[in-house]
């Protein structure tokens, strides 16, 4: 399922940068940043260092609670720009960051803590590398028969 979600919100991604692009987003790491700001109080490299993850793997360790939450800033972002037809950098920026505080408010509300404080899961490559091991096995197994 946290793979599911993972590749969800690459798409998610692609697609926001998409349309901030037609609506006249100029630099990306400050509008990107924005929603960080909002939904975590800091940015990705802030909560980068905070967890102590390496430079882009900060999704890598979301448990499904935050990639979902992360995907809901990124989705509902992306509608509220195009239905409320947002132009220009500082208005878009404006824009992710009151979503993403939208969705700081909401997490914290129902699972009790602030987003930056949730609980990091297992790495997504170790998650990858034990289905490989698991299929694995289950080929070994089929060839007994």
């Amino acid at each position: 399922m946290k793979i599911c979600v993972r590749e969800e919100l690459i798409e998610g991604n692609k697609s926001l940068n998409s349309t901030a692009k037609n609506a006249g987003v100029e630099d990306y790491a400050k509008f990107t940043n924005a929603g960080y700001l909002g939904m975590y109080n800091m940015t990705a490299f802030q909560l980068e260092h905070k967890r102590k993850v390496a430079k882009g793997k900060l999704m890598d360790n979301m448990g499904r609670t935050e990639l979902a939450a992360n995907l809901f800033r990124v989705t509902q972002t992306e509608e509220r720009i195009k239905n409320k037809k947002i132009q220009g950098q500082l208005n878009l920026e404006q824009t992710h960051h009151q979503v993403g505080r939208e969705v700081r408010d909401m997490v914290k509300k129902n699972v009790g803590r602030t987003p930056e404080n949730l609980i990091q899961e297992k790495q997504l490559s170790d998650i990858k590398k034990d289905i490989k091991k698991g299929h694995n096995q289950m080929l070994k197994e089929d060839n007994k028969k």
